[in-house]
């Protein structure tokens, strides 16, 4: 008997909701994301605490957030490399294709959505801040000094964690995709994650030696930001110009 396009899309839909029905994801993601930037910023601007264990805190939910991004395609694309359940998976009524995407969708779902709720509390924050007048120094929060980031900064910050994490996972899940045992999958997400700027830096480097009177630095770092999970990760600490704003300018 041959499936109607309806029913199909019926499949499609219930596979995509059964992967949005992880609760153990939605609970260590909607934790993480609510000790990262929001404690941090809540702790450091409206009650004015500035320790080294809330700072400590708010980093380990960061880097626990980011580090999700590679989790969750572990978990739902286990199938690819758990014996037990290729032929569970594949006897269902989809193709390869509409499962790949609708396990893609429902964790990128999963891990969009959570993050956006970590933006809504980073701006009721920083709203609150305003309002009750405690205006602080937040560069210093990030380990900086003497500039002022604006709304519009933080908004950079935060859009350009997400886009890092969506790299991320996409990466993950293609890398996944085409490896058939844990380890490999894990193995390959590590060194394609390092592989790729490391190269660039190799390639500008040498270019750099050969080359007599021409710099690539700049050029190069801008190359390995856009280009891997990594790059960006490391873009969030050395890139401040994209960040921060006159460093003499203080938010009135």
């Amino acid at each position: 008997m041959i499936a109607s396009s309806h029913q199909i899309n019926s499949f499609v839909k219930q596979n995509y909701i059964s992967g949005l029905k992880n609760k153990k994801l939605w609970f260590v993601l909607l934790v993480a994301n609510l000790f990262a930037l929001p404690y941090a910023c809540f702790t450091y601007s409206i009650i004015g605490m500035d320790s080294f264990a809330c700072v400590s805190v708010a980093a380990l939910a960061m880097v626990v957030n980011m580090l999700m991004g590679m989790v969750i395609p572990f978990i739902l694309f286990d199938y690819c490399y758990t014996k037990t359940k290729v032929d569970m998976a594949y006897a269902l009524p989809l193709s390869r294709k509409q499962k790949y995407l609708s396990d893609f969708f429902a964790g990128l779902t999963i891990y969009v959505s959570t993050y956006i709720l970590q933006m809504i509390l980073v701006y009721g924050v920083w709203g609150l801040s305003w309002i009750l007048d405690r205006r602080t120094d937040w560069i210093n929060l990030l380990g900086g000094s003497k500039a002022y980031a604006g709304f519009d900064g933080i908004t950079i910050i935060m859009l350009k964690i997400l886009l890092i994490q969506i790299m991320l996972y996409v990466v993950t899940t293609l890398i996944i995709s085409c490896t058939g045992a844990v380890f490999e999958a894990i193995s390959a997400t590590i060194y394609v994650n390092i592989l790729l700027p490391t190269t660039i830096l190799v390639i500008s480097t040498f270019c750099e030696n050969q080359l007599f009177g021409m710099t690539f630095y700049d050029r190069t770092l801008d190359i390995i930001y856009k280009t891997s999970p990594l790059g960006g990760f490391i873009s969030l600490t050395t890139d401040e110009e994209t960040v921060y704003f006159d460093s003499n300018k203080k938010i009135n």
